[in-house]
């Protein structure tokens, strides 16, 4: 965990990190806090000597839509529009913040791993994204899931829709959601070897990612 994380919390996210049994959860969790507040302090130009007291001083809701407890996405009066990720445990954790004026945003990250990808195909794949065109291999099959649930965030709709439900074009493209056409830009995203990552902006026509390492905001 990076020494300036835990005091840039709120005390609802200290209390909510405290709650998780293991250590590994509690430390994406305060990473992932702290990281939100760091991107939306830079996000509004704040400087590095500044960052960390805007940060410190940012009202973050994360009203669940659901239920109304506080483990909702990110959201801030003012924006940017917010997504947040992690994959891996302990060392190998990864947490991604995605932040932009463009529309809802939702971002994905996924380790690269051997799954029973047959067996995944009927819930994750639509009827005309089956059969012969079905991905081949875990790169490509992670590329479609990270899309697929990138996309799901953006909307809000999270899990509670089936990710049979996002068709794909070729290469990162959105054809339609639940039926219908949805404007979206959708970016595969590099942020490492063995992770595939996916980025999807509604409402955009085009999108220009700029990736930051953390640690120059954690700095």
């Amino acid at each position: 965990m990076p020494p300036l994380a835990d005091g840039l919390l709120s005390p609802a996210e200290r209390e909510r990190a405290a709650r998780l049994r293991h250590v590994a959860d509690r430390t994406c969790s305060v990473t992932a806090a702290a990281l939100v507040r760091l991107v939306v302090a830079d996000w509004r130009g704040a400087g590095p000597v500044e960052r960390a007291d805007v940060a410190r001083e940012l009202s973050v809701d994360r009203t669940c839509s659901t239920c109304g407890a506080q483990h909702g996405p990110p959201r801030v009066s003012g924006g940017p529009h917010l997504s947040v990720t992690h994959t891996g445990v302990g060392a190998d954790s990864l947490v991604v913040v995605a932040a932009t004026a463009a529309g809802a945003v939702g971002v994905d990250a996924e380790a690269v791993t051997d799954l029973d990808f047959a067996a995944l195909a009927p819930t994750v794949l639509a009827p005309e994204e089956s059969a012969e065109d079905a991905p081949r291999s875990p790169q490509r099959w992670f590329a479609v899931w990270t899309r697929k649930e990138a996309v799901l965030k953006a909307t809000g709709d999270g899990l509670r829709t089936p990710m049979s439900e996002v068709v794909l074009g070729d290469g990162a493209s959105l054809v339609s959601y639940r039926g219908d056409r949805l404007p979206c830009v959708l970016r595969d995203l590099d942020i490492g070897p063995d992770t595939a990552a996916a980025l999807a902006v509604l409402g955009a026509s085009q999108v220009t990612a700029r990736l930051m390492d953390a640690r120059q905001l954690f700095g």
